[in-house]
């Protein structure tokens, strides 16, 4: 790892040699909202919504050729004034960012990269990408999950939910693709295996540990529904807002599946 360069904060190194939870954080979340500064505050809100759960935040991203895992707010101030930033890394651009100096920020592909480099298994993000959407990088997002060993944690956005033919070729290759706490009727419309709808973080973590254990490879897809859809209206920015929710959401979700790994595998 010597070789790569990545840059890890203190608090995120002095968690993994406490064997702390750490949560790896999306930085797309730089692509929304109306300004850079409300990008900021939101995701350094994220972060420390990710504390207040009992685990470290590393929010991932690229600057200036450097792999950072957790950054921090003068950090993040640099990435998002850089131009370009949008759509988000893939796999195939993190040699070039690296070779030319340049920077970007993460959805599934280059964060899933980058938190299995740093030993950190468990990614939130905000919604799942769709297939045609314009700020998400497909379909390098949803095959990186047949590669990489790292438990994705997002939402499915009512309103514009990926083809389920979109999870079934993930399930093809071997990527279990699971709904939390969602009705039979819901997890029909994302998984194929009935057996994949679970309740709780502690199974979704021996799940986890299973996969990697029988060394199958690869991710795991985590899909939760949307919160407190009835409230949309009341916020103004409804896009925003509910993306913001989706996120928070995901945070509470991944740090408990994370706090279940790490006991588990500690």
């Amino acid at each position: 790892m010597s070789s790569i360069p990545l840059d890890m904060s203190e608090e995120v190194t002095e968690a993994k040699g406490n064997g702390q939870p750490v949560l790896a954080l999306d930085s797309s979340y730089l692509c929304a909202g109306p300004t850079p500064h409300s990008r900021i505050e939101a995701l350094l809100q994220l972060e420390e919504h990710t504390r207040q759960e009992g685990t470290i935040p590393a929010i991932l991203g690229i600057l200036d050729g450097r792999l950072k895992i957790g950054m921090s707010r003068n950090e993040l101030e640099q990435l998002a004034a850089k131009s370009k930033l949008c759509p988000p890394v893939q796999r195939r651009d993190l040699p070039i960012l690296l070779a030319s100096g340049g920077s970007g920020v993460t959805a599934i592909s280059a964060g899933m990269i980058m938190s299995h480099l740093a030993g950190i298994r468990v990614f939130s993000t905000g919604h799942l990408p769709h297939p045609q959407s314009q700020n998400h990088s497909n379909p390098g997002d949803w095959f990186e999950l047949t590669r990489t060993e790292v438990a994705i944690v997002s939402t499915a956005q009512d309103e514009a939910p990926p083809p389920r033919t979109q999870f079934l070729e993930l399930e093809n290759r071997g990527v279990p693709v699971v709904t939390f706490r969602m009705s039979e009727t819901q997890s029909a419309q994302i998984s194929s295996c009935q057996s994949c709808r679970v309740d709780s973080a502690e199974t979704l973590a021996r799940m986890m540990h299973s996969q990697w254990a029988l060394g199958l490879g690869g991710g795991i897809l985590i899909v939760q529904a949307e919160q407190n859809k009835s409230s949309r209206n009341m916020i103004s920015h409804d896009a925003l807002a509910t993306l913001h929710q989706a996120w928070e959401s995901n945070v509470h979700l991944g740090t408990r599946i994370e706090a279940a790994y790490t006991a588990l595998a500690g």
